[in-house]
């Protein structure tokens, strides 16, 4: 599936990320960590996970999300939390299972 390095980004057998947006296009929750919680307190200049609950970043344990699955930090295919996004999202490697399965649904190759 990513025999083409000039489609895929795929380089040495590693698969660099796309930033095509897919997998924080997908139905599915991102669960936050008190690590990832603490994170977005302090980006988002919040007092605590509450204050994330009353602007809307979480639900419950979860990321929130836009409509169509969509999650809240992503700004058309970028997350505008890159450098402090979640455990769960930097866990799940570019050309994964996830990141695959991600791409079909939103009918990329």
């Amino acid at each position: 599936m990513f025999a083409d390095p000039g489609r895929s980004g795929e380089t040495g057998g590693v698969m660099k990320c796309l930033q095509c947006g897919s997998c924080c296009r997908v139905e599915g929750k991102v669960w936050l960590s008190l690590e990832d919680v603490a994170r977005l307190v302090d980006h988002c200049g919040v007092q605590d996970m509450e204050g994330l609950r009353r602007t809307g970043v979480m639900n419950n344990t979860c990321l929130a999300e836009k409509d169509h699955y969509e999650c809240i930090f992503l700004e058309g295919n970028r997350c505008a939390v890159h450098h402090i996004k979640p455990d769960q999202c930097r866990l799940s490697p570019p050309g994964g299972r996830l990141c695959r399965e991600a791409r079909w649904e939103c009918g990329l190759p």
